[in-house]
């Protein structure tokens, strides 16, 4: 993953020329966080059953599902829920957040 990401970055930086690219990269960047929620989940789980003395059992506390699901929930309205509305705006000559048009790189 992290090589796909840092191979997606150096071609947009080689081929972005004047244009404003931040918007664009956000939406790549953000797939870092889907792996992190997930270790972070696993190793709370591990912990938690470490320090309660007792093998994990498989049950997840609801507060970890809750985090879960909203954080999973954050990074989907933003790699795919923004990146939709960006397209959809530059169909109809919007902008969306101050940003340039999407456009194809050089």
């Amino acid at each position: 993953m992290i090589l796909l990401i840092a191979d997606i970055d150096t071609a947009v930086e080689a081929n972005k020329g004047i244009i404003n690219v931040d918007l664009y990269k956000s939406f790549y960047l953000s797939w870092i966080g889907y792996p992190i929620v997930s270790l972070l989940s696993i190793i709370t789980r591990f912990f938690m059953s470490c320090r309660n003395g007792e093998s994990y059992k498989g049950e997840t506390p609801q507060w970890l599902t809750f985090t879960k699901d909203l954080s999973y929930g954050f990074l989907d309205s933003w790699s795919k829920g923004v990146f939709a509305l960006w397209t959809a705006y530059t169909a109809f000559n919007m902008h969306l957040l101050e940003a340039p048009a999407a456009t194809s790189l050089n």
